[in-house]
């Protein structure tokens, strides 16, 4: 069975947004999910973090309505993550229509640092 701890989250994610970094592609296009002949399970929103979140958030139920995950993140984002928000980076990488701004914007994603506090 596939656990997902803090350490391997962490790794998946950087793996992730550097493959994002260096080819401009999609969450979808990675080439470890399962569904792409790899060895990673299917994940909240095609992200190692948001699954393990999504995890903490089953075992507090009263954090279930946040879309941020209230701070549960493990990666320091410098304003909310989600795509409600104009400024996130994820909305903007999310958006963009061009191969060198979805890079640059996934390279800074893959650079956040992690959370010291959760």
């Amino acid at each position: 069975m596939f656990r997902l701890t803090r350490r391997k989250a962490i790794d998946f994610f950087r793996e992730l947004w550097q493959f994002l970094a260096e080819t401009g592609k999609e969450k979808t296009d990675w080439p470890r999910w399962k569904y792409n002949s790899g060895d990673i399970p299917t994940m909240a929103w095609d992200c190692p973090l948001c699954e393990y979140a999504n995890r903490w958030k089953d075992k507090n139920p009263s954090q279930r309505d946040c879309r941020c995950y209230k701070g549960k993140c493990l990666i320091d984002w410098p304003e909310c993550i989600c795509i409600l928000s104009d400024n996130s980076l994820y909305k903007r990488w999310q958006g963009s229509g061009s191969i060198i701004e979805r890079k640059k914007l996934a390279k800074m994603i893959f650079e956040l640092p992690e959370t010291k506090n959760i």
